[in-house]
């Protein structure tokens, strides 16, 4: 039998019922009985909101500074235009991949390639692959895709160019162990970067003995087969109707060797 306090309590309802949110969170700090403890409260809530919104609209001044920024000579639709700027170099996060751009680090290729050189290593270190991008030459945003009837800007870059300034730093991104490379949007030399021969099987693969895989840029195929000969591995977000059954076909009729399926299945 329950004693006499027990008894008043089970047959009080207001006893029973569980104490309101505000008595629940003022029996555990008192002080916000009083006016000033409420006080300090409310200024501590709007001085983090004030904190957020100043980390916003920092984060917006600095995307809108990259994005102002132009390196190429300037952009005509479906027209050529030589990079005049060196390779700059960065590093982000997409999703759970982290991203190294030979893009924002620095305009010197050797600071830009030492610095993307320890960026990999220590984000490899942590277990995850990184994904060097986008090769290359992709020096501005002005026409970088196709747009209409018109084809993406080239960026044209002679061979002493290429070697000294553009290739420097996804070299050193190469000797330090990056995994994964993505391809470009736009053309280098007339050729489109995820199609482009020269940059990704001579350049990349056969030049600086990279031995991982490339990825397309997000919808970057723009041809079937000569992506896959030219030394894409792997189309982002999808092949669509460049790939798929008709890669079969191509390696049934001969136009693709087996090999160089395998080759892209297993770096």
């Amino acid at each position: 039998m329950a004693d006499l306090p027990e008894k008043t309590t089970i047959v009080d309802a207001q006893s029973t019922a569980r104490p309101g949110l505000w008595t629940r969170i003022t029996n555990r700090l008192p002080f916000l009985r009083r006016k000033r403890g409420i006080a300090i409260v409310v200024i501590a809530i709007l001085v983090i909101i004030g904190g957020g919104l100043a980390g916003l609209a920092a984060l917006h001044n600095r995307s809108s500074r990259n994005g102002d920024t132009s390196t190429g000579s300037g952009g005509s639709e479906g027209g050529s235009v030589p990079n005049d700027d060196a390779i700059k170099s960065d590093a982000y996060f997409y999703g759970d991949s982290p991203a190294v751009y030979p893009s924002r680090f620095s305009p010197d290729p050797y600071l830009s390639g030492a610095l993307a050189s320890d960026t990999v290593e220590g984000v490899q270190r942590a277990g995850v692959i990184t994904s060097t991008k986008h090769f290359i030459g992709n020096e501005q945003e002005t026409y970088r895709m196709p747009h209409g009837e018109h084809q993406a800007v080239s960026s044209n870059i002679d061979d002493q160019t290429m070697h000294e300034l553009y290739l420097w730093p996804f070299q050193d991104a190469v000797r330090a162990g990056s995994a994964n490379f993505m391809c470009s949007y736009q053309r280098i030399n007339n050729s489109y970067g995820c199609a482009n021969s020269y940059t990704l099987n001579g350049l990349l693969k056969t030049e600086l003995g990279f031995q991982g895989f490339v990825v397309s840029d997000w919808g970057a195929l723009y041809t079937g087969m000569a992506t896959a000969l030219a030394g894409l591995d792997v189309a982002m977000p999808n092949a669509g109707e460049y790939w798929g059954s008709k890669l079969k076909s191509a390696v049934n009729n001969g136009s693709i060797p087996e090999t160089r399926i395998d080759d892209m299945i297993t770096r």
